[in-house]
């Protein structure tokens, strides 16, 4: 089963669908965002983009970056 959501900030209604999908039948889930926008003044953000090691690269699995 594929979950589109336009969303992305902490996963929670990303994982809501997923648990509501699954508790309805469905086999695996996965999720994928179409878009996020970064505003880089809303609370500690700009802090956080500079304290993040590395730049982006689409060929980096985010799940397996941290391992």
């Amino acid at each position: 089963m594929l979950l589109v959501d336009d969303t992305w900030t902490m996963g929670a209604s990303a994982q809501s669908a997923a648990a509501a999908l699954r508790g309805v039948g469905a086999g695996p889930v996965a999720a994928v965002v179409l878009g996020r926008h970064i505003n880089r003044e809303w609370h500690d953000t700009q802090q956080r983009l500079c304290a993040m090691r590395g730049s982006f690269d689409w060929d980096r699995c985010a799940l397996c970056a941290g391992a």
